[in-house]
């Protein structure tokens, strides 16, 4: 390990507005995969993952994330986007 700044699962969690839930299935399936375990075992992740994350995100609110390995089918990636800020279809 580098010794610089890393997030645990909450804090990344509150930087991205993504839950906690999601994160750790990310996480489970390699596609935000935490670049540590803290001293008590716990995932840690780097600053860059906060844009790992936001990518991850809008690629599923786009739809792009649909087959890939490991990802639930259908639309948005199998997750409701309700709460997304994306402006409703003309």
């Amino acid at each position: 390990m580098d010794g610089g700044e890393r997030y645990e699962i909450g804090e990344l969690a509150r930087r991205t507005g993504v839950s906690v839930k999601t994160i750790r299935f990310w996480a489970d399936r390699g596609i935000v995969p935490p670049t540590d375990r803290g001293p008590s075992g716990h995932r840690r992740w780097a600053p860059a993952a906060v844009a790992r994350v936001d990518l991850v995100r809008t690629l599923r609110e786009l739809g792009c994330c649909a087959g890939w390995p490991g990802w639930p089918s259908g639309s948005a990636g199998g997750w409701s986007t309700s709460s997304s800020t994306r402006p409703s279809p003309a």
